[in-house]
């Protein structure tokens, strides 16, 4: 079969794409953490037992930590773990502890995010903000 018509194809480049992901991971306390990019938000999330969150920044990396011990009827064990998170003045942090005495806690200053909301859930928790002078608490 003998074509007669041809078609002159040209490529066209497309403008980026950013696409929204999330980053999340489980602390070997069972605290699990989550990141969406899209929202610029970090949740954290405790467990049914009794927890130690405390959110900090790392500033030689610019990025956030959550530190972590373990109970056991005292804490013991403490862990620091980078999230990879950017520090930033628009980053949100939210931490929902719930069930457990829990101890909760936002150590990120001025310029490292926007706003933390702490929720202790059920139990007798303590919540504490050192934030000097950061966001919204």
């Amino acid at each position: 079969m003998l074509r007669t018509k041809q078609a002159d194809l040209q490529v066209e480049q497309l403008e980026d794409r950013l696409v929204p992901s999330t980053t999340s991971g489980i602390l070997a306390s069972g605290v699990s953490w989550s990141f969406d990019s899209g929202t610029n938000r970090l949740t954290i999330t405790g467990t049914s037992s009794a927890d130690y969150i405390r959110v900090q920044g790392n500033s030689s990396t610019g990025t956030l930590q959550i530190v972590n011990p373990v109970w056991n009827g005292y804490w013991t064990n403490w862990a620091v773990y980078d999230t990879g998170v950017a520090l930033s003045p628009t980053l949100k942090v939210a931490i929902n502890g719930l069930d457990g005495n829990d101890n909760l806690a936002n150590a990120l200053q001025a310029g490292q995010y926007q706003s933390a909301v702490i929720h202790g859930g059920n139990g007798d928790d303590v919540i504490n903000s050192y934030s000097f002078g950061g966001g919204k608490d």
